[in-house]
């Protein structure tokens, strides 16, 4: 689930990474069926991952109607408060639970996810260091070299080299 905004260059690195991971997909029977081209269109068996691709402006609380059945899901937002060109964290679901309508976190949908509907999948929040948040929608040449990282390493967790994103190196 990529989000930000893609009309200020790097803060839609999260909307980059999900149409190109959508791309790799489209093709793949491993795409939520809704979304697969329709020559591929089946429903995946249990053996092969499921996978659905969202872009957002922002989260909202609708949303934890569509992850609730996902065993994985990842969020992918730009950020600039580290060193770190790439942070990879697993989500743990927020503990106190408060929230406006316009700052939702990944971790209070988990918490909403546990409470509402007494599932809890696995969360990553994966952020790319964001560089430059002009007007516009091309992302600087080091912020796009860090998503293509990501892509890679999401990728290779669809397709099971990794078995958790905890497991990779930015």
């Amino acid at each position: 689930m990529g989000y930000g905004n893609p009309g200020r260059c790097d803060d839609g690195v999260g909307w980059y990474v999900a149409e190109k991971l959508e791309q790799i997909f489209h093709d793949s029977k491993n795409l939520h069926p809704a979304k697969q081209a329709p020559e591929n269109r089946e429903i995946p068996p249990k053996q092969r991952p499921c996978i659905d691709v969202l872009t957002l402006h922002q989260l909202g609380i609708e949303l934890i109607e569509d992850t609730k059945d996902f065993d994985v899901v990842v969020f992918i937002d730009a950020h600039i408060e580290t060193n770190d060109d790439i942070k990879f964290t697993q989500v743990e679901a927020d503990r106190q639970l408060s929230f406006t309508s316009h700052h939702l976190t990944p971790s209070m949908l988990l918490a909403l996810t546990k409470i509402i509907y007494h599932k809890q999948p696995t969360v990553y929040l994966c952020s790319i260091k964001g560089r430059n948040f002009d007007f516009g929608s091309v992302l600087s040449a080091e912020t796009k070299a860090s998503a293509d990282v990501v892509i890679n390493q999401i990728s290779a967790m669809i397709n099971g080299s990794y078995r958790n994103l905890g497991e990779m190196d930015s």
